[in-house]
């Protein structure tokens, strides 16, 4: 005979029985939907990137689209909600991270997803045929956390099934992903010498411009100043003679082996139009003061050169180091020039202008201009 705290127990375990029965239901339900990325060893070994990281850009994000579910008890289909195991950006991560050799001194790349869905319909017999489309964006990472997009990869990869058979989807979603790997490893090394996006370092190379013309005089160590070069009407009798000498550069960029080549040709010059002189004034005295001017300019356009060699350029922040030493040169130069003609009272002080004689021509031969 059971007695009542037999019936309790028995009880009890009915109910544990029910409530494992129906967490092993769901759980069945649960992993119908859920799709296995497993890694796939590539037939490649990058050489020119690796995978920094990878994020979810698209609309809906987890959900993968519906699978058919197929219950031949009931001889009946229903949809069930599509998901990658241990979540999009997760799986794909792994994926690509396993998938291939990871070397750090490689340029790092992020992958953005902007579409991943599947799409399943119903044919006769009990199959089903389903399309898988990818659509990925490749970023080259750069300084202080920015990235440079590269391309975008596109793809749709269809199949059938029988039944319940989920290793289809999963071996399609492999070769699709791989597909992805393919199409961008032979871009990169096709790209990596010649694309800027891709460059490694920056080199400088320096020329000089000193081909004459009629109203331009560019600086050259062998043509020194002469009168014939003070064109200008004259503009003030409180000097005895003016130039306005000045510095540019023109820039010519190039890639070459993943290398920015930068090569440029300085111009220290004057325009001839706009340099006087009174006629009473025309000396060697008076003539040399104004050389010295121009002899100024080009010393800081010397440093210029020098400090640019100095600086650690990268394709990043190359144009913007440029910039700025440049407009740095010509607030150098101003104060300079001011200076100069401060000290020397505008060459009327003799023994100040004996004094920057000797300083300019030092600086010339530290810069081997002389």
């Amino acid at each position: 005979m059971l007695k009542i705290a037999d019936l309790r127990k028995i009880g009890w375990d009915c109910l544990m029985l029910l409530v494992l029965l129906i967490n092993l239901s769901f759980s069945i339900q649960t992993d119908l939907g859920t799709v296995n990325l497993k890694p796939v060893k590539q037939s490649f070994v990058p050489t020119e990137f690796y995978i920094h990281s990878v994020a979810d850009f698209r609309e809906v994000n987890s959900t993968l689209g519906n699978l058919i579910y197929l219950d031949e008890r009931k001889n009946s289909a229903y949809k069930i909600e599509a998901k990658l195991a241990g979540g999009t950006v997760n799986s794909v991560k792994n994926f690509f991270e396993k998938s291939l050799a990871t070397n750090k001194n490689l340029q790092p790349i992020s992958i953005r997803v902007t579409t991943l869905k599947i799409t399943e319909d119903k044919l006769g017999a009990g199959f089903i045929s389903g399309t898988i489309e990818l659509a990925l964006a490749f970023y080259v990472q750069k300084d202080f956390g920015q990235s440079t997009h590269l391309l975008n990869f596109r793809s749709k990869g269809k199949y059938q099934r029988r039944g319940n058979q989920m290793n289809v989807i999963e071996q399609v979603l492999q070769q699709t992903f791989s597909n992805s790997l393919i199409y961008f490893n032979n871009y990169i090394n096709r790209e990596s010498p010649c694309n800027i996006k891709l460059a490694k370092s920056v080199e400088l190379t320096f020329s000089n411009y000193i081909k004459q013309d009629a109203d331009t005089v560019y600086y050259a160590k062998d043509r020194p100043l002469n009168w014939d070069d003070f064109k200008g009407k004259t503009s003030s009798r409180k000097y005895a003679a003016y130039i306005y000498p000045d510095f540019g550069y023109n820039e010519d960029i190039t890639m070459k082996n993943g290398v920015v080549q930068v090569a440029f040709t300085l111009r220290v010059f004057l325009a001839k139009s706009a340099s006087w002189a009174n006629t009473s004034s025309r000396n060697a005295y008076v003539l040399n003061h104004e050389q010295r001017h121009f002899d100024i300019q080009k010393i800081f356009t010397e440093k210029f050169k020098d400090d640019l060699k100095k600086e650690k350029l990268t394709p990043d922040n190359f144009e913007g180091i440029i910039n700025v030493q440049y407009l740095e040169t010509r607030r150098e130069i101003h104060r300079m020039q001011e200076k100069y003609d401060d000290e020397t009272n505008h060459g009327l002080n003799v023994s100040q202008q004996v004094y920057w004689d000797k300083f300019i021509d030092e600086q010339l031969l530290k810069y081997k201009v002389n």
